[in-house]
């Protein structure tokens, strides 16, 4: 069997989290960041099993998009903002905008949700162990968000209505899973990876069960696949406005669907 050779990165990664004087070998090809049960995301460390998929760091210019589309004259609206962070996953997204937003002191409210019910434990010990500064200084600002098991947006409050449902679903199409590295296939969980036969099944359902919930000039914000057109997205909500963004590699990652404020 051919020693695994670590990359700079990799190296690095264990030597931070104390596992440098491992033998990598015994590993096998897992990645680094299973290994040491930790990640960084937006400049903070999230603890993170093989229950939940590793963040990448594209994903953190899902962040600084929903920063940078928040609802005009935020510090003046009547209500907090109001954030669903849907598929959260180990809560990389909802957490961090919890503590970005609060830093900012701007008033909002965050639900955070996973069909998987090992995931949502994941959150939820991130959040206690992340979000601790909030829970002893309770700010006006940030109220601490609600973690729970749902279906996409089955279980939230028929009610709740959103300033911005911001989403990282499994995305891939099913038969490209064959060529991912078996490093992705063979330890990140297949259910928040495979996205059905164009990588748009959740997308879709999320997008028609979203459209009644958004506030007036409320948006959905998505991590799509490079594959994914303008079109397609378009045509399965054409109350919405669509457009789609690059990453920092040029290829397209993410869309953004805007409600019609007069809707």
């Amino acid at each position: 069997m051919n020693s695994r050779i670590l990359t700079p990165y990799e190296r690095t990664h264990l030597s931070r989290f104390g596992k440098n004087d491992i033998n990598i070998n015994d590993y096998g090809e897992m990645p680094v960041e299973y290994i040491t049960g930790k990640v960084e995301f937006f400049g903070r460390v999230f603890e993170i099993n093989q229950d939940v998929l590793i963040p990448r760091i594209e994903t953190e210019e899902l962040i600084n998009l929903a920063l940078n589309n928040l609802p005009p004259s935020t510090s003046h609206i009547p209500h907090s903002l109001v954030i669903a962070d849907v598929g959260t996953g180990c809560g990389a997204i909802g957490i961090t905008l919890a503590l970005e937003l609060s830093q900012l002191n701007i008033p909002v409210e965050i639900y955070m949700s996973d069909i998987s019910e090992a995931a949502i434990q994941v959150a939820k010990n991130n959040a206690k162990k992340l979000l601790s500064q909030l829970l002893l200084h309770p700010s006006p600002f940030t109220l601490h968000p609600q973690i729970f098991q749902s279906d996409l947006l089955v279980n939230y409050p028929n009610d709740l209505k959103f300033d911005l449902i911001i989403a990282n679903l499994p995305y891939i199409p099913t038969a490209r899973l064959a060529y991912l590295e078996s490093s992705v296939t063979d330890y990140e969980p297949n259910l928040a990876l495979d996205g059905g036969p164009d990588g748009l099944k959740y997308i879709r359902q999320l997008i028609k069960q979203a459209e009644k919930r958004l506030l007036p000039d409320g948006k959905i914000l998505l991590e799509i696949d490079h594959t994914h057109s303008l079109y397609e997205l378009k045509v399965m909500n054409k109350k919405l406005k669509v457009e789609v963004k690059l990453d920092s590699f040029e290829r397209s990652r993410f869309a953004i669907l805007t409600k019609n404020p007069l809707a």
